[in-house]
């Protein structure tokens, strides 16, 4: 069995790599210095007190990080070129929600235009960010003084355009690094007009989505390519109700005319991190195990 190490095993990618590991036993977990994978899912300063073993992989989870090659095995296109690195980044939860999405419905008819409102939950940022909306939720309701490190701004019980302007970074930085990597792994979008609102909420991204086709499409034919679209006596999708699932879930499509539909889109940006993260190790480990034989 392939042996791997989790540096950031505290944090919520870190957790939620080593749960998907413990459901589903791929590799033997193992000290840094002793792995063929690490994936490093803590901050930027975690790399002073990381000691891999030669020739080790390290895959960065870490939301700042840009080094390395840019992987997500969901979303890639079909033969994708990753020359072999020994640095490999998972791309943005949302530009891989975004070409999940692209993808399947471009199988039914080509995309004309689509206008995109995404949702940004306080878990992209980290524990810090969660705790941060969890105290001014608090706050707010004991009419106390809200803090706010992280954002600028109030957050709770808030629709954010952008952060305040003594926030570390800023909204408009997030959606480039994510348009990046949806260029990056897509191709150019010219049809696409994309909105990054930072939401109240804990968990999960959420998405309305506008999407025009070149040809007539029906609501079977839209929902014929997706794991899963809820039906009006269904719960609906939702951020929280899709906490721990793989992929995409849809809500009901609404028809807008012939050409257009109305998609309401839901994914866990924790679980779509990990599991790329852990499908990119196992294509790391593929290779080696074939330069071996």
């Amino acid at each position: 069995m392939a042996k791997v190490a989790i540096v950031g095993s505290e944090t919520l990618l870190g957790r939620e790599i080593l749960e998907i590991l413990t459901d589903r036993p791929l590799a033997q977990l193992v000290n840094p210095d002793e792995a063929e994978v690490v994936f490093v899912a803590g901050p930027e300063a975690a790399d002073s007190a990381l000691r891999p073993a030669a020739g080790a992989t390290l895959i960065h989870v870490a939301r700042p990080e840009k080094r390395g090659v840019l992987r997500a095995p969901m979303a890639e296109p079909e033969h994708y070129l990753t020359p072999e690195s020994k640095q490999i980044r998972i791309a943005h939860p949302g530009a891989i929600l975004l070409i999940l999405l692209f993808r399947r419905l471009a199988a039914v008819a080509p995309i004309r235009q689509a206008v995109i409102t995404l949702f940004e939950p306080a878990s992209q940022q980290g524990q810090a960010a969660i705790e941060e909306l969890q105290e001014q939720t608090i706050a707010l309701l004991n009419l106390r003084p809200l803090p706010k490190s992280i954002y600028d701004e109030q957050v709770a019980f808030n629709l954010l355009p952008r952060w305040g302007v003594e926030a570390p970074e800023s909204l408009d930085q997030q959606q480039q690094r994510l348009e990046q990597d949806l260029t990056a792994l897509y191709g150019e979008t010219p049809w696409l007009s994309l909105r990054l609102v930072q939401a109240p909420v804990f968990h999960g991204y959420t998405a309305s989505a506008w999407v025009s086709f070149e040809a007539d499409v029906t609501v079977e034919a839209l929902a014929r390519p997706f794991r899963e679209v809820r039906t009006e006596d269904e719960g609906p999708a939702t951020n929280s109700a899709i906490a721990g699932e793989s992929g995409l879930v849809l809500d009901r499509i609404i028809l807008d005319g012939d050409r257009a539909a109305w998609f309401w889109v839901a994914a866990d940006n924790l679980r779509l991190v990990a599991e790329n993260a852990l499908l990119a190790a196992a294509s790391v480990i593929e290779q080696s195990t074939r330069r071996v034989q």
